[in-house]
């Protein structure tokens, strides 16, 4: 189990790389409401300072 790095407020391009650093693949989900194009992670599933399975997918969601 590795602890998911916290990426919020980070563009995209950044979290992603962090992500990777910490052997996770991501997916990029754009925030349902209130989205503005600005590519910034507002949050992650599963949370930040939880842990997850190396190699498994976070989800990054941005405004």
């Amino acid at each position: 189990m590795v602890t998911i790095p916290n990426v919020r407020s980070m563009g995209v391009d950044a979290a992603k790389k962090a992500m990777t650093a910490a052997g996770f693949k991501t997916k990029v989900q754009a925030v349902a409401v209130n989205y503005i194009g600005i590519g910034y992670v507002v949050y992650s599933k599963p949370s930040a300072k939880s842990e997850a399975p190396k190699g498994s997918t976070i989800t990054l969601y941005v405004v």
